[in-house]
């Protein structure tokens, strides 16, 4: 969406950035955001406990499909899976969330190291 908006304000000769569309789009995300939080906030406790119904595999099914629209080759997902060792490990041997930052930081510093100094 945004790709695209640069790309036909570059041939036209404007300037790449257009705030009105940026705030248009963060406004737009912002109010459906908000909208469908109050309504699974209201509508959530009539369903009760929805992990009955099986839903507790919907996130991991959605995350790897994610992963493999995104898949192009090993090598290229290397990253990955230095990330899902390190917070792997962490969250196996450290007390509370510290597996996030953990596999945050090992993914950014191997993307630095693996493709940053090209």
């Amino acid at each position: 969406m945004a790709f695209s908006e640069i790309q036909k304000r570059k041939a036209a000769g404007l300037p790449a950035f257009n705030m009105p569309f940026y705030m248009g789009a963060c406004f737009i995300l912002y109010i459906t955001w908000i909208g469908f939080a109050a309504l699974g906030a209201a509508v959530g406790p009539v369903f009760g406990n929805v992990a009955a119904w099986g839903f507790g595999m919907a996130f991991p099914a959605v995350f790897l499909v994610l992963l493999r629209g995104m898949w192009k080759s090993f090598s290229a997902s290397r990253l990955w899976f230095v990330n899902l060792f390190v917070a792997s490990a962490v969250y196996l041997t450290v007390d509370g969330a510290w597996y996030v930052p953990a596999g945050t930081l090992s993914g950014l510093l191997s993307a630095y190291f693996w493709n940053g100094r090209k």
